[in-house]
């Protein structure tokens, strides 16, 4: 016989909002959680705040979302790419300059 699985089985960390954190890694540990548990959209707009602290807590405290496509959206445009500390210094650590620019205006 198979084991149901518990809610608590696969948790993703809580994600902070600090610029500590991949945004997009967090979403897609997130969304292998979900999928696991086979919630329905309404489920998983229900916990999501359960995986939210700090900064990403607040924010989503503000919100209202009627589908988690939505919330992702409005979570990576809050939180994405040059959000997070670490995307920013390999963005610029990988930027290659034309002929002609600088850093500095």
């Amino acid at each position: 016989m198979a084991e149901r699985l518990k809610l608590t089985d696969l948790m993703p960390a809580d994600f902070l909002g600090d610029g500590s954190q991949m945004a997009k890694d967090w979403i897609v540990t997130f969304r292998r959680y979900e999928q696991v548990h086979a919630l329905t959209d309404a489920e998983t707009l229900d916990r999501i705040s359960m995986f939210l602290n700090g900064i990403a807590l607040s924010w989503f405290k503000n919100k209202q979302f009627v589908t988690v496509e939505a919330f992702i959206k409005a979570f990576l445009i809050q939180f994405g790419e040059f959000k997070s500390r670490q995307a920013m210094i390999e963005a610029l650590t990988n930027k290659r300059l034309l002929q002609g620019q600088s850093v500095i205006n």
